[in-house]
């Protein structure tokens, strides 16, 4: 997983009716040039994001995830809409899940990653701990 920067080239439109419900999605230019679409439901924080906006994606093995809480804000908002965002305590148990899945989605990677190398289940176990405790200590 890493995060990656981009632009709106098409907010989300109308909802349609996809395999889970109804769906929207947006297309984003990366700074790379390639364009990738990030998919939500009706509601989701991708819904309020217009053309031209500057957002922070999280690229998960080619699926983009729209990062929320780095979201910018469109030029003509205001000082109150910013004293309005300060003002809102933030959600701590959504902040902690998401996090958790972060790390739980990083342990696995790097366990899958050192099994398919052939190394023995044991092995695999502490090497994971490991390497998944020294490279979080180096983004601290």
């Amino acid at each position: 997983m890493k995060i990656v920067k981009g632009i709106v080239k098409y907010a989300a439109g109308e909802p349609r009716e996809g395999q889970y419900g109804p769906s929207i999605n947006i297309l984003v230019t990366l700074e790379d040039g390639t364009a990738v679409r990030v998919y939500g439901k009706p509601g989701d924080a991708i819904s309020k994001i217009k053309y031209k906006d500057s957002v922070k994606l999280i690229d998960d093995k080619g699926k983009y995830k729209l990062l929320e809480d780095e979201q910018t804000m469109p030029a003509s908002t205001g000082v109150a809409v910013i004293e309005q965002q300060i003002a809102e305590k933030p959600d701590l148990a959504a902040i902690v899940f998401e996090m958790s899945a972060i790390y739980t989605q990083a342990y696995i990677d790097i366990y899958n990653k050192i099994s398919e190398a052939g190394v023995p289940q044991e092995t695999a176990t502490a090497a994971t701990s490991t390497i998944f405790i020294q490279v979080f200590q180096k983004l601290k």
